[in-house]
């Protein structure tokens, strides 16, 4: 009888314990999810009930189709059929009079050290890498050494006006929105793009935000 006493509070005591570490390990995820938002939401993930998968989805004429490759040449004949191409004949002529000797035109972008790694230092840990296969915690990992590179990259890519190819071209994954699952409309397209290309668009920005 002393046994089964002292086992039911040992009992009540780890289930208790336990109770209380994942209660701890959940509010620090949610306290922490700007910072780790992948953690929290593949904590949530895994606590769901089913796994989200894609497919079967249907064909223009009503068919399922569970092929991985059909159901991937199906998504790209539905977001290239909704993608917006604008119209560049309408764009408004810029009155330069007035903003200075170069016609107030962005005509230098200082490419530097302090900047590409100051830039590489604002990656996220953990994003999917593009179609050159390098993840941001790798990028990151590795910053201090490829600092000197990149930046000899960028300032050819700038003078050259060309960027390699790798960086216009991504890697795009489907994600679920609502209705049916086997309708490729309910479904949104994510473009998982080269995070060097990234780094040097951050660049660009900034000086650009400044013109502005």
């Amino acid at each position: 009888m002393l046994n089964e006493e002292k086992f039911n509070k040992c009992r009540n005591k780890i289930t208790a314990d336990i109770r209380n570490a994942k209660r701890d390990f959940e509010t620090k995820l949610a306290e922490n999810i700007k910072e780790d938002s992948k953690s929290f939401y593949a904590y949530v993930r895994n606590k769901s009930k089913g796994r989200t998968k894609v497919g079967p989805v249907k064909d223009e004429v009503g068919n399922l189709v569970s092929d991985s490759k059909e159901m991937a040449n199906l998504f790209n004949d539905y977001f290239s059929s909704v993608f917006t191409k604008e119209n560049l004949k309408n764009i408004p002529m810029v009155d330069v009079k007035g903003l200075g000797d170069n016609n107030g035109a962005l005509e230098n972008i200082d490419i530097n050290k302090e900047r590409v790694a100051k830039a590489l230092g604002t990656l996220k840990m953990n994003k999917a890498a593009g179609i050159d296969g390098l993840n941001s915690s790798f990028i990151k990992g590795c910053s201090s050494e490829i600092v000197k590179p990149l930046e000899l990259i960028f300032r050819k890519s700038l003078e050259t006006a060309e960027i390699p190819n790798d960086w216009k071209k991504a890697n795009v994954s489907v994600i679920f929105k609502k209705g049916s699952r086997k309708e490729p409309d309910n479904y949104r397209p994510v473009s998982l793009t080269c995070h060097i290309g990234k780094i040097l668009e951050k660049i660009i920005k900034e000086d650009m935000m400044k013109y502005l």
